[in-house]
């Protein structure tokens, strides 16, 4: 039911763990003062880690891009910075 309610669509069955899984944001490298590895291995560097304050800061405030939902319904802790090639 979690993986229906999500509009994410972040759980995902581990089916051999035979449970509900998402991302935790590497808490076990954020707790140590590393950055999620997803972070640290993007070649373009098109992903950023922080405090939500700062972020929007540095890249803005714009929050909505299909297919994401509505950023009024979520309350997302995101910042999109479109491609200037973007359509």
């Amino acid at each position: 039911m979690c993986a229906q309610a999500c509009p994410y669509g972040a759980p995902q069955l581990d089916e051999k763990a035979r449970k509900m899984m998402k991302c935790d944001g590497c808490l076990d490298r954020l707790e140590k003062g590393g950055a999620p590895i997803c972070v640290e291995a993007c070649p373009q560097r098109a992903i950023s880690f922080g405090e939500i304050s700062e972020l929007r800061r540095t890249f803005g405030t714009l929050a909505v891009t299909p297919p994401l939902p509505d950023p009024a319904q979520t309350r997302p802790a995101l910042v999109i910075v479109p491609s200037p090639k973007a359509k």
